[in-house]
Order: structure tokens, then C-alpha cells, then sequence
């Protein structure tokens, strides 16, 4: 049945009301550990009748990576909350010591060396919380740059992740997806 929010569907601000008493009221349950305040709202959507509301997660002022709870209503009701919150997020530092072309250095050599890539180019973003996520353990984060390479021969456009503070390497994830299919 859902939970009956009166005028969200006609009104962005009932809904964003509405969603946000939820998240303070249940924020234990959908974002253990977390404060109401480590939630900024990203979008407040309205499109084939259900209105959609999504909230990006942050802590200490960085954003969360991967962090979110979202909301939707329809015929004027909440029926759908989802979680992708982090739990129980700790920085232990929030100041960025290596330089911009530090972390590209780091990350071009990296990918260099795991796939022989050439780099074309280089972009420094953020100072974000990367959550390290293992199957058994409970999530570890860091507090890294992100510096996205489009890469050569290979072709490649990887997002890497650079330890804000030592300039260790992290994390790299591959962004371009590949597929082979048969047009009839």
C-alpha cells in the first residue's frame, strides 16, 4: 500500500518533505551510523507517474562514492525507499597533500604498467571517500582523488583512485564497456 504523502505527486516539496522526515526517522535502518546531514538531495524527478527522489551520501563534507538512498511515489504514496548508504564511515583525514599532477603521474604509470596503455589524457576530480568493499570484512575507506585517463592502444578510459594523502595507488576501474552482438 505504501505510506500516503497528500499533494507529492503535484508538489516537489511535499515529496521532498516527506522523503527526508522518512530518512531522519529511519536513518538507523537505512544508513547505519550516519547522520541526516550526511544526505544531499540530487534529483526530485517526476515522469511516468511515479515522482523520484535520490539523495547522494557525504561525510564530513566529502562525498560517499557509491552512497545513496532513494525514494518513490506514486498515486501519492512512498512505496519504494531504497539504500546503497555506506555503513558506519570514518575519515580519519580530509586534507589532500599530493598534487594534482602527483596523482596523474601515479595513475598513468599504474595503468602503464598493468596494460601497457599509452595515456592521451589526464583529469584530477575531488577529494572523495572510496569505500573498500571485500566479501566477509567490514568496508574500509579511503580518502583518494579520482583521476579519470583516456588511454591508447589499448583503448581505455579508467578511473583511478589515488590515496589523497600518500599518493598510493588504490583502486582503477575500466569505464569503457565492450560488446559484440549479430544485427538481422
Amino acid at each position: 500500500k505504501g505510506i500516503l504523502v497528500p499533494g507529492s505527486m503535484e508538489s516537489e516539496a511535499i515529496a521532498q518533505r516527506a522523503a527526508e522526515a522518512f530518512l531522519a526517522e529511519h536513518i538507523d535502518l537505512l544508513a547505519p551510523g550516519a547522520s541526516f546531514r550526511d544526505f544531499k538531495m540530487v534529483s526530485n524527478h517526476y515522469g511516468q507517474s511515479i515522482r523520484t527522489l535520490g539523495y547522494i551520501q557525504y561525510k564530513d563534507g566529502l562525498e560517499v562514492l557509491g552512497g545513496q538512498v532513494s525514494f518513490r511515489f506514486k498515486n501519492d504514496r512512498l512505496f519504494v525507499i531504497g539504500s546503497e548508504a555506506l555503513p558506519h564511515v570514518r575519515v580519519d583525514f580530509s586534507k589532500r597533500s599530493i598534487s594534482n599532477s602527483t596523482a596523474k603521474n601515479v595513475a598513468k604509470a599504474w595503468i602503464a604498467k598493468e596494460t601497457g596503455s599509452t595515456v592521451s589524457h589526464a583529469h584530477v576530480d575531488g577529494l572523495f571517500i572510496l569505500p573498500i568493499l571485500k566479501y566477509g570484512q567490514a568496508p574500509q575507506y579511503r580518502t583518494v582523488v579520482q583521476v579519470t585517463l583516456d588511454a591508447k592502444k589499448p583503448v581505455g578510459k579508467w578511473e583511478v583512485f589515488i590515496d589523497a594523502k600518500t599518493g598510493a595507488e588504490v583502486a582503477r576501474e575500466q569505464t569503457l564497456k565492450f560488446a559484440t552482438s549479430e544485427v538481422h
